[in-house]
């Protein structure tokens, strides 16, 4: 059975900035919240169980109202002009593990912001994007261990740049593409056939 040919689009780090409102909350300064000694993933500098830390943010209105970043209706304009190509675009982001009401406030982020994908039915909410891996299926996420396990699963996947993951040691190559700036992203993006 052939799959289609998808752009699975993350949300946080991608399309919503999650990271500058945690820190806003702890009251750090930006770039604080994380270390970088094993990049390419969030790790907390804050000294709290991770199920303490993410319980802080179980609420849906914290979820449904987080800023979108600027680049992030060009980033949906160049992934939904890639039909012409075949492709469809669909929103595929995690659950907070231990937020339970992130789920619910992430449709409302995206009914406010990207209602079509709402209404077109084309959002997934899973903890294991691998599983929707296959030829013609590329990953946009800026987590590392997400974009392997895509690629693991025999889907090409582009590693979003945050400032968590550009220290990343993993050289792009093959169905694994590791832009610099978001520029480089529309780049791979519009070259997709």
């Amino acid at each position: 059975m052939k799959k289609d040919k998808i752009i699975f689009l993350d949300m946080d780090g991608v399309l919503v900035d999650l990271l500058s409102q945690i820190e806003s909350y702890f009251g750090l300064p930006k770039g604080k919240l994380y270390k970088t000694k094993n990049p390419g993933n969030i790790h907390l500098d804050v000294v709290m169980t991770e199920k303490d830390f993410w319980g802080k943010f179980d609420r849906i209105n914290f979820w449904a109202s987080l800023p979108k970043y600027p680049w992030s209706d060009d980033l949906v304009h160049h992934c939904i002009n890639k039909e012409d190509f075949g492709y469809k675009t669909i929103i595929l982001t995690s659950p907070s593990k231990t937020a339970l009401n992130s789920a619910t406030g992430k449709l409302m982020w995206l009914k406010k912001h990207y209602p079509f994908f709402i209404s077109a039915n084309e959002v997934i909410i899973t903890n294991n994007k691998d599983s929707l891996a296959g030829a013609g299926r590329i990953l946009i996420d800026d987590t590392l261990k997400k974009c392997f396990g895509f690629l693991d699963s025999g889907g090409k996947s582009i590693l979003f740049p945050q400032p968590y993951n550009k220290n990343t040691v993993m050289d792009e190559g093959g169905d694994f593409f590791k832009p610099k700036n978001i520029k480089e992203v529309f780049k791979i993006i519009k070259g997709l056939k």
